[in-house]
This record gives C-alpha cells, structure tokens and sequence, in this order.
C-alpha cells in the first residue's frame, strides 16, 4: 500500500496539528495523535470545515493550551509553598502610629539690618600758609645800577692777553653747575681750539631783578652800535655766549634761576632790540663771587662773549 503524505487539522487538541507538521501514512489516512483525517499535501482536498473556520478553532485552540499551563504553574506555586513553613501568624495588637515629626521648612535669613553709619562733619581745612618763595640775592640798600660797560676785544693767538683771556674763560667754565665733567672738558677743548675770543660788553642787574632796566636796555642798544661790534655781529660765523650771574647771597637754586633769567633776558635784546643773528647761547651761572667779594653789585651781571672758531 502506497504512503500518503498530509496535515493534521486539529489545531484544538493536536500539538502535531499545532507545529503544522507533514504527517506521512501508509494505512488509514488519518491523523496518528488524535484520530482525526489527515489532509493531504499536494491532493485534493477532503470535504470538511473551511480553513477560516479551522483557523478560528486553531486559535482558541492555542489559547486554551496557553491557560491550562498557566493554571497549573500557578497551582504548583500553591502546593509548594503550602509545604513550606507558614509565616508567623501576625500581630493583632494594635501599634500606635508613629507621628511623622514636622517638616519644618527653612525660612531665608532675615536681611541684616547696617548699623548706623555715623556721618561725622566734614573736617575744617586747615588754613594753609603757602611756603615762603625762596628770596634770591638779599635785598640791599638802594644804590645806582652801574651802567653798561663795553670792552675792547683784541685777543688774538699770538698776543701777549690770549693766556689771559684763555683762563677767565676756563674760570667761567668751571662756574657752571651743570656741566658734567665731560661737558666741561669738551668746552676747555673748544676755547682751545678758538681763533679769536674776548668778552665784548658787560650788564649790570639791580639785586633779585632779572629783566633790564630801560636805561640800562637802552645803554646795551648804544654799546652794539659800536664800529666793532657791529663788525663781530655782521660775520656770521662768530657765536655769541651770554653768561649770567648772581651774587650768593640767599638760596642756591633760586640764585641759578636769577642768572638764567639774566642770560635769557640780554640774548632775546640782543636779537630784537640790536638785529643780532648770529647763533647764540645763554648760561646761567648761579651766584658767585668771582668778579668781587666785597662788593655784590659786581656779581649781578650777564656778560656778552664773541668767539671765533
């Protein structure tokens, strides 16, 4: 007899159904499990239910399956722990319920109140009396100013007064406070290196004045006009040294300020009161003694050098 091959529809109760196996028979063509006839794979199909309706039983078929095998898990759950040790039996006294304690909740800190600041007066200033000005040159007793006095000008290399000459001109050097000691010796090396020099006219100054006097402005315009100064100033390779000085009397400082001013005063007559244009420089020489000791007024002077390269 010739095997057939075919599928069991019993999706309710048949787990070879359920697995959806081909079943192969030699005999009655019906399912080996559960009995029920076999349809057959690749041949024409049995009379029976319609496949929805198989599908429908197949379903609740495999839902019931799923409930029986929770039921019993669940039941042999119960019977182990029924023969387990029971649980103590519980307490039936009553137990006072506990009072939860108060949440207190955090209050934000107060704002700090400033102390009291207290405003003091303002402070009276004090009256403050300047510094007294330092006084340049004394004061002394009022006596004419001697007038403007203008000298010959004939040392030359070669005459018998250049070596004169050469040191009053180095004494002037050395009087000036702010050279440096190379400064000066550059200076010794220029007055060496001159052709032709000599003082040409001397200023006089009342004490603590550093402007010229009219009359004493007025004596400096006569003096320039001189046939020979006005021949020096006419060539322009000649350079003008203005010196001040102060007696030294008084404050050091202020003293160098006084002869400053006294130079600075006879350059700028000389340039716009006499036409001079030649290049020109003015020191100021602070307060000395050098002209004369005992007598101030002759220490209160600007000088007027012509040098000749």
């Amino acid at each position: 007899m010739s095997e057939r091959t075919g599928k069991c529809t019993n999706y309710t109760t048949c787990t070879v159904a359920y697995r959806n196996q081909p079943i192969a028979v030699a005999g009655e063509f019906v399912c080996p499990e559960c009995g029920v006839p076999l349809q057959e794979i690749g041949g024409a199909k049995r009379p029976g239910l319609p496949a929805k309706t198989w599908a429908i039983i197949g379903s609740v078929g495999a839902l019931v399956l799923i409930l029986a095998l929770v039921f019993t898990l669940s039941r042999d759950g119960d019977e182990g722990a029924t023969t387990k040790n029971p649980p103590p039996a519980e307490d039936t006294t009553p137990t006072p319920l506990s009072t939860p304690a108060p949440v207190v909740t955090p209050q934000p800190p107060a704002p700090a109140t400033p102390a009291p600041v207290a405003t003091l007066p303002p402070p009276t200033p004090l009256p403050v009396t300047p510094p007294d000005p330092p006084e340049p040159e004394e004061a002394q007793p009022a006596v004419p100013t001697p007038p403007v006095s203008v000298e010959t000008m004939d040392a030359e290399f070669g005459t018998k007064d250049i070596v004169n000459v050469r040191e009053a001109v180095i004494e002037r050097i050395r009087l000036i406070p702010s050279l440096t000691e190379a400064a000066r010796r550059t200076l010794e090396d220029r007055v060496g290196q001159a052709k032709k020099m000599g003082k040409l006219i001397t200023v006089p100054f009342d004490p603590a004045k550093s402007v010229l006097s009219p009359a004493g402005l007025e004596q400096l315009i006569v003096a320039t006009a001189s046939p020979e100064v006005t021949k020096l100033r006419r060539d322009l390779a000649v350079v003008f040294v203005v010196l001040g000085f102060a007696d030294k009397r008084g404050d050091e400082k202020a003293n160098l300020q006084v002869s400053q001013a006294r130079a600075d005063a006879t350059a700028k007559a000389l340039r716009e009161k006499c036409k001079f244009t030649n290049i020109m420089h003015s020191v100021g020489m602070g307060g000395s003694d050098y002209f004369e000791k005992s007598d101030l007024a002759k220490n209160r002077v600007a000088e007027v050098w012509a040098v000749l390269p």
